[in-house]
């Protein structure tokens, strides 16, 4: 029997698909995901998320559990300038302290991106690993261009062309890839046409070898004509001995009078029939909430339950609790099985490959100051706080900061030696405290702040 699709492929092109079906405008005075809690085998992990107050992810934390202890294991730190991402930093947690081993720095004119420098840190020393260019024309992307050498280095590695028609919808993309990538003959074209109501007709892949076009695959969508939801799409491969396109795999959709996806069957061509072999299907609550994803698979000529997702604990109108089961063959029956789980974060559809997870909310609070000159205060948050706090950078770069306990002590201190907003008190016990920050212009901020690590 032909092997099934990979599941992470399967998975994958669900959620891309899903989020045009299940994805909502999310509120502004909703709260926001503030920690998942995810299982995968025998290892528990606890992901926690910072925001700004423009509801911008400033901050995301991983740790191990392990014997009721916490033991932290990597961070990313997002800084923002006029709402756009000028810094991405990763850190990981390496003998008894947070260490960056990896930098995006991203220009910007305006809301498009200018440029990305990829930096590798070793040892305090920064490399740059790759650069990538974007260039526009008339608002719209003319090309990106990337090169593996720094800034001043002009061999581009790839490069990513970009062509449109008159709705301004991408009708070519043009890759070339190699040391020389601008001179090189060998590309790769993509070439996309849309239906009457500007929804994607077809994909054709091609390679170009010396100025010469080969088919290489062919996607076409299909959509039902009263809602206009995607009813199916069928991938073909080129046939360069008969010179023509041999169907290869297909999938179909159904949805459910409120227009919810409910089923995805996936098959291979085989001769001269369709073989289905794999089938996904959604079940929701009388509220349109998810509540199952159930894969089958195709043996013995009947439908086979493999695995079940169970959404449940309903919060915010989307589910908190997701855990991967197995489901009458290939495992036990209700034994927890390692999966790519799709689930909502915020207003995105993400993945997480585990067992069992949970999501969290929290409300943003924020803690009385008696600082009566508001030009004086910190913007820190959340507060309370489990012991990590995030400086807002939207109005003042900090230089150093300092924690003073209720009894005028300094209990810890820091001199910021780049442009970040982290402030991880988790070394202290809980109470309140004062941080005073002092900015690169000699500005004095302040703020009381409140350490609770059962929040």
């Amino acid at each position: 029997m032909k092997q099934p699709f990979n599941s992470f492929g399967i998975l994958l092109l669900i959620i891309l698909m899903s989020m045009q079906f299940m994805c909502s405008i999310y509120a502004d005075d909703k709260p926001l995901v503030r920690e998942i809690v995810v299982n995968k085998s025998d290892s528990v992990f606890r992901h926690t998320f910072y925001y700004d107050e423009n509801r911008n992810k400033v901050m995301s934390n991983k740790y191990y559990l392990k014997n009721y202890s916490i033991f932290p294991l990597s961070r990313t730190e997002w800084v923002y300038e006029n709402n756009n991402c000028i810094i991405q930093r990763e850190q990981k947690w390496e003998n008894g302290g947070w260490k960056t081993n990896h930098l995006i720095n991203t220009e910007y004119v305006g809301e498009q991106k200018k440029n990305e420098l990829y930096i590798r840190v070793e040892n305090g020393a920064e490399k740059t690993e790759k650069n990538i260019i974007y260039n526009y024309d008339d608002g719209k992307l003319k090309s990106i261009k990337n090169s593996r050498a720094n800034k001043e280095n002009k061999n581009v590695t790839q490069q990513i062309s970009f062509s449109y028609n008159q709705n301004k919808q991408v009708i070519q993309q043009i890759i070339t890839t190699g040391s020389e990538a601008l001179q090189t003959d060998t590309s790769i074209l993509v070439r996309y046409t849309y239906n009457s109501t500007g929804k994607p007709d077809s994909v054709i892949l091609m390679n170009n070898i010396n100025n010469i076009n080969l088919n290489e695959s062919l996607t076409l969508y299909f959509y039902d004509k009263v809602s206009g939801n995607l009813t199916g799409q069928i991938q073909k491969k080129w046939n360069e001995k008969a010179s023509k396109w041999e169907n290869n795999t297909k999938i179909e959709y159904q949805y459910d009078p409120e227009n919810r996806l409910t089923e995805e069957v996936y098959a291979y061509f085989n001769t001269l029939f369709w073989t289905s072999n794999t089938k996904y299907e959604n079940i929701y609550d009388a509220n349109g909430v998810l509540t199952m994803k159930i894969m089958y698979m195709l043996i013995y000529s009947q439908w086979r339950k493999i695995y079940t997702i169970e959404y449940s604990g309903t919060e915010n109108g989307k589910p908190s609790l997701m855990e991967s089961k197995y489901n009458f063959w290939g495992g036990e029956t209700g034994k927890y099985v390692e999966n790519f789980i799709p689930y909502y974060f915020n207003d995105e559809i993400a993945i997480m490959n585990a067992d069992r997870m949970e999501v969290k909310y929290n409300l943003e609070t924020t803690v009385t100051t008696n600082i009566t000159d508001e030009s004086d205060r910190l913007k820190i948050y959340p507060n309370p706080s489990n012991g990590v706090f995030y400086i807002s950078l939207d109005d003042n770069s900090i230089q150093n900061w300092e924690i003073v306990n209720l009894n005028g002590q300094i209990v810890k201190n820091n001199r910021n030696e780049y442009r970040t907003g982290v402030v991880d008190l988790t070394g202290l016990p809980d109470g309140i405290y004062m941080i005073k920050a002092t900015t690169v212009d000699n500005k004095l901020l302040k703020q009381k702040i409140v350490i609770n690590k059962t929040k």
